[in-house]
């Protein structure tokens, strides 16, 4: 798969711009500050509706606009991944498309006719500034509700300088670095990741919500009243004991699938971080002259076999430590 063609409106810092692009390599060449980076922002937002610099949408828009659009067209290509992979590892520089690279300044795009590109499919991407329309996606002109349904057309990855600091920086850097990966090339564990992420966020409102209860009778029974009605105080307790009840079955249920859910997203991690190895360590000794060797390791806090049982023995231990909290105990996503 390749890009063709990218238009922006009101992005950035382009009102209106058009460029075709190379099938090969392009360089985009130009002064700091004349939208390089803008670019590449916009050609990865077509992959996942999402900016990789901003977790806000609306940065994107133009300051005096009241939206941005960016469309992009691909060509699906078929591509020999052995011949690729193999390029990768030995440096066949004709594969790699060190021929022929195509470049542009920044102060003189030449653009190609129409004619130049074919429509296999396009991607476009709308943000608005009224949050009733706030944001849409669409696919040859069809309108899609989530994320989700990009990943399944443009595989674009993003390098830029701040992935560097995945090395330095804290774990989670790290975890969003191979979840970014893994939502490109799996989409499904896009999908398990919001499944894991919304039942999480169920059980912490159970859990919140279990725990104002707690205070409100702590706080009722330290009010003392010599006229207090012995049968309604039954009555209240049995329905607190019912509630409680309730809320302990339902926050097993949770845990089970948080244990499902959570399992399949650490042993992805894990699959991709060997690939990953693979892949790159031999890339590594071919360009330090096998002075150096590349070690790649997943390492959670939970091992693989034990993500079922660290997490599922919630109706013990972790129910206990989830009564005194509000919030989850055990989040293995997290490790």
């Amino acid at each position: 798969m390749i890009i063709e063609k990218i238009e922006l409106n009101n992005f950035r810092n382009y009102k209106n711009l058009a460029v075709h692009f190379d099938s090969r390599v392009n360089l985009f060449i130009g002064a700091n500050g004349q939208g390089k980076t803008n670019l590449l922002e916009a050609i990865s937002i077509l992959s996942m509706g999402k900016s990789f610099r901003t977790l806000t949408d609306k940065e994107m828009i133009q300051f005096d606009a009241d939206y941005f659009k960016v469309k992009g067209w691909f060509v699906d290509t078929e591509i020999d991944t052995e011949s690729r992979r193999d390029s990768l590892l030995h440096g066949n520089d004709e594969m790699c498309g060190m021929d022929g690279a195509s470049s542009y300044a920044f102060d003189d795009v030449n653009y190609s006719d129409d004619s130049y590109y074919s429509n296999d499919f396009d991607i476009e991407i709308r943000v608005f500034k009224d949050k009733k329309r706030d944001k849409k996606f669409f696919v040859d002109g069809y309108e899609k509700k989530k994320h989700a349904d990009l990943l399944e057309h443009a595989y674009i990855v993003t390098f830029s300088p701040d992935d560097l600091r995945i090395i330095e920086d804290m774990p989670d850097k790290r975890r969003k670095f191979i979840d970014h990966e893994l939502f490109l090339i799996r989409p499904s564990y896009y999908k398990d990741m919001a499944t894991y992420k919304k039942i999480l966020k169920n059980k912490n409102l159970v859990l919140k919500d279990q725990a104002k209860k707690k205070y409100h009778n702590a706080s009722s029974h330290g009010n003392s009243n010599i006229f207090h009605d012995t049968n309604n105080n039954a009555r209240q307790n049995n329905a607190s004991n019912q509630s409680a009840q309730v809320n302990h079955d339902l926050l097993d249920v949770y845990d089970e699938y948080l244990a499902t859910y959570g399992s399949k997203i650490m042993l992805e991690r894990y699959h991709f971080v060997q690939m990953l190895q693979e892949i790159a360590a031999p890339i590594v000794s071919r360009i330090t002259d096998n002075k150096e060797n590349l070690k790649i390791y997943y390492e959670p806090s939970y091992k693989s076999e034990m993500i079922n049982a660290a997490v599922a023995v919630s109706v013990e231990t972790v129910a206990n430590v989830d009564a005194t909290s509000s919030e989850a105990a055990i989040n293995p996503v997290k490790h």
